[in-house]
Parts: C-alpha cells; structure tokens; sequence
C-alpha cells in the first residue's frame, strides 16, 4: 500500500513523455515544443483479491504546445494537440515478480485548423525558423559528442517509437524489469529508502522513548528533590515561628520584670520623699528650738550684763 500511495503522481508519466518525445515524434524538442499534463486523474484500488489488482491508475491529458512567436508576450505558446494517456501501475505481490506498468495513448485531439488557424501556424514557423538559424549560428564552433547517456536514451526512444507504431490503437503495453533504468526501478528505489527510513524512524523512535524515559526520570527526581526541600523549608519555618514565640515570652517575661523594677523604684522613691518630708519637719522643729534656745540665751546674757 506504501509504495501505490508513493507512485500516485505525475512520475507515472516520466517514461510515456519520454515515448512520445524525440526528433520525429509528437514531442520535438528540436522545435521548442512542450508536453504539460494539463490534467490528471488517478484512481488508486488498495483491495486485496485473489486477481491482485491493487494499483494505481492515472489518466491525463498532455497539452502540447510551442512558441506563438508572439513577441509582445514573454510566455505565449501556441497549443497544439492534446494527447490523451492512461498510465496502470500494479506492484508485484511476491519478491520474486516484477512490477508492471502499462501505458495507453487513448486519444490525440488536434487544437488548430488549417482553414482558420493557417496564420497562426505561419507565424509559430516563421518565428521558429529565426529562432533554429541563430541557434544554429551560435553552436557552429561547439562539436557535438553523445555522451552513453543519451545513446542510451536515443535507443531507448527508438525502442518506444517501434513500440508505438507496431501497436495497434495506439496501445503502449510494455514490462519494465526492475533492475533496469524505468518508472518500476525508481519505485523499488523509493521502496527501499522508504523502509531505509522506517528503519531509522524506529531507531530514532527508540531514543526519543529513552530521552523521554530520562528526562520522566530527572523529572521525578527533582520533584523529590523538590520536597525534600520543601519539608526542609517547613521544618526551618516551624523552627523560626518556635524561635519567635520563645522571643516573645522572654519579652514578655523582661517586660514584667521591668514593670515589677518601676514599681520598686517608685516605692522607693515615695518612701524616700516622705522620710526626707519628716526630716525636714524634724529639722524645722529642731531649728525652732534652737532659735528659742539663743533668745532666751541672749535674755540670760543681757541680764548678766545689767549685774
């Protein structure tokens, strides 16, 4: 199921772009002409039967175009023909069997006219002629040396072409073996980095469950941290609060022992302001007798005097 959902997109038209493209072919790169899928529809069967047609099936419509020769507009294209195609791709069910791919031209549907579209066709020409001479004058001095990978790509195109014009309808109907270049190989590609990378999910799956693990575990650790530091704080506040009330009894307790000190000291006082009040009583009386004692001694004197 995988790799039908991998194969689902437009790659199933690679190699019947490839088949349709070439010198003398609908498709001429020669002539800057373009094949686009203007339109694509897949239908993609998962069931599981005993005809194993799970598969994936895909029919567009490719847009051929080439330069207008407009030059007023940068992108202007002249739209040939569509050309009608349906790609099938159905994976093997056993390791041993290939996967098969077929592919279908179903229709080709002409864009242009040659009563009332002749000057449009002119014109693509024309500007298509200009276009090849200045190419041609520009890659005059550069020699041209095929490289393996485009002989490899000119037989292969010569292959599709024998195809195409032996088949009837139309009808493209070719196997491509898996350990060959084609669609079917770069499905099996993508099926083993496909399981390459479910391979390294579940590794990295792995270290993500034990980086959680750890870090589940330091979390658990630092709540117990977190309250043995917490019974610590209460133990140093109930320690405190007992220090405070302990304080609190002693000031209170030196507080009565200083109001119980005033008391003495202001019983002291007032006992001292009345025995020096009675002193001073005494010392008047005694200073009363004293002045009567010196009068009557001056009486005594002044009539010793008169003798």
């Amino acid at each position: 199921e995988d790799i039908i959902l991998r194969a689902s997109n437009q790659s199933l038209l690679a190699d019947i772009l490839a088949a349709l493209t070439g010198s003398d072919k609908l498709i001429r790169m020669q002539h800057f002409v373009t094949g686009v899928a203007a339109k694509c529809q897949f239908s993609i069967d998962l069931r599981k039967d005993e005809c194993n047609n799970r598969g994936v099936t895909v029919t567009s419509t490719l847009l051929v175009s080439m330069p207008s020769g407009d030059f007023e507009r940068s992108d202007a294209r002249l739209n040939l023909a569509n050309i009608h195609v349906r790609a099938q791709f159905h994976p093997s069910s056993a390791p041993e069997d290939h996967d098969q791919v077929r592919y279908e031209i179903l229709s080709l549907e002409p864009l242009l006219s040659l009563s009332s579209d002749a000057h449009l066709l002119v014109k693509a020409s024309k500007s298509l002629a200009k276009d090849l001479k200045e190419l041609k004058r520009i890659n005059a001095d550069v020699p041209e040396e095929k490289t393996q990978e485009e002989e490899d790509s000119a037989r292969r195109d010569s292959y599709f072409k024998q195809v195409v014009l032996s088949s009837k309808n139309h009808t493209i109907s070719h196997t491509i073996d898996a350990s060959k270049k084609g669609i079917c190989y770069a499905f099996k590609k993508a099926n083993m980095f496909a399981t390459q990378t479910k391979a390294r999910y579940q590794h990295v799956k792995e270290e993500k469950a034990i980086l959680q693990q750890a870090m589940l575990d330091a979390a658990i650790e630092t709540k117990a941290r977190y309250q043995h530091v917490k019974e610590e704080k209460a133990i140093l506040q109930q320690a405190m609060l007992d220090a405070a009330i302990e304080t609190k009894a002693r000031y209170q307790h030196v507080k009565e022992e200083t109001n119980i000190l005033t008391q003495v000291m202001m019983d002291a006082a007032i006992e001292t302001k009345a025995k020096y009040q009675n002193v001073r009583e005494e010392t008047n009386i005694l200073t009363q007798v004293m002045f009567g004692v010196a009068i009557e001694t001056k009486a005594k004197y002044q009539h010793v005097s008169l003798w």
